[in-house]
């Protein structure tokens, strides 16, 4: 995926709250284990 692609994805969840932005680049869980969740659905993006 494109970094453009996941733009719209990020501002969703911001909007609704599950995740916030520190700093520029950087993205925060404010749901606990929201972090294990995603990597569990995504296993491709797992570092």
């Amino acid at each position: 995926m494109k970094t453009t692609s996941l733009a719209p994805v990020r501002a969703n969840l911001i909007k609704k709250g599950m995740v916030y932005s520190p700093s520029h680049g950087e993205m925060a869980f404010t749901v606990p284990l929201f972090d294990a969740f995603m990597r569990r659905a995504l296993p491709r993006f797992e570092p």
